[in-house]
């Protein structure tokens, strides 16, 4: 007997629904027996690069750990990660739990967000085949359970991709997706700062496959300026925070914090025999 369209389609969604709902509590029932054995394993080494500045936005409202001080510990990451985990902590109090299920959920969005990606592009059952592979991914699901901004960074990146592609593919309202393709790009950039120059092959690849695709019947500079304007104005206005805040107009000092606390403590380390760990302090006693 042959299935109708209608009855392949719903069967699809449910499946995609049931993807959705096992890996995430799957994700739960171990994090929950990690949790349990060694609280530990949810921290990173980076992790207090996020949590420290969560804690100073809540109790003096500034991510800066010394906020009143020039040359604070301002620059130290971009800063949604960390206003995430506020948010957590100020609906459910300073609850590392709590961050944790809140990720996993962020990580399920990650997936649901690649079947949009794999069925706009091709078909539902491709991707639902996506979602599902996606669900089987091991990295995402590591990282879910740590407190590090991978996940978060993940699902906003991804994110962005599906408001790109049905930007790209869509006959209807192709300038609302711009400004989200906008926002989400900014979004992505405050979450990590990899995501800086993403808005350059972002605008050369809109420029190049322009005549491919749907975007003939629209204003290019206009398609252009709605991404570009929200994304400068976020990404702008956090150099304009930092340069009044310490006299650094970045964006962020990853460069520097990668210099000093891993290449220049490597080489102190290895030149006195000691470890990385104490090269470091040593570096910034120095």
């Amino acid at each position: 007997m042959r299935v109708k369209p209608k009855e392949k389609e719903q069967g699809l969604y449910l499946l995609l629904i049931a993807i959705l709902a096992i890996v995430t509590l799957v994700k739960i029932i171990i994090f929950n027996s990690v949790y349990q054995s060694d609280v530990s394993r949810i921290y990173d080494f980076d992790t207090a690069r996020y949590e420290l500045p969560a804690k100073a936005l809540l109790d003096t409202g500034s991510l800066a750990l010394e906020p009143h001080a020039i040359n604070s510990r301002a620059l130290n990451a971009a800063p949604l990660y960390s206003v995430f985990i506020a948010t957590v902590y100020k609906l459910f109090g300073e609850n590392r739990y709590a961050v944790i299920i809140a990720q996993i959920l962020v990580s399920t969005l990650t997936i649901f967000s690649v079947y949009l990606i794999a069925a706009k592009l091709w078909s539902q059952s491709t991707g639902v085949i996506a979602a599902l592979l996606m669900a089987l991914e091991p990295l995402q699901f590591v990282y879910s359970q740590v407190m590090l901004s991978e996940t978060l960074s993940t699902a906003i990146t991804t994110l962005f991709i599906v408001f790109f592609v049905y930007m790209m593919l869509s006959k209807k309202h192709v300038y609302r997706f711009a400004l989200l393709v906008g926002l989400a790009l900014a979004a992505a950039t405050m979450t990590r700062p990899v995501n800086y120059f993403l808005i350059f092959p972002v605008v050369m690849g809109i420029i190049w496959f322009r005549k491919s695709v749907n975007l003939q019947r629209v204003s290019l500079s206009r398609l252009l300026l709605i991404i570009i304007v929200p994304y400068m104005l976020i990404i702008g206005s956090w150099h304009v925070r930092n340069g009044l805040l310490t006299g650094a107009y970045e964006f962020s000092d990853n460069g520097s914090t990668l210099v000093l606390r891993y290449k220049a403590a490597a080489v102190l380390a290895y030149q006195q025999g000691i470890t990385d760990d104490e090269a470091y302090e040593q570096i910034k006693k120095d």
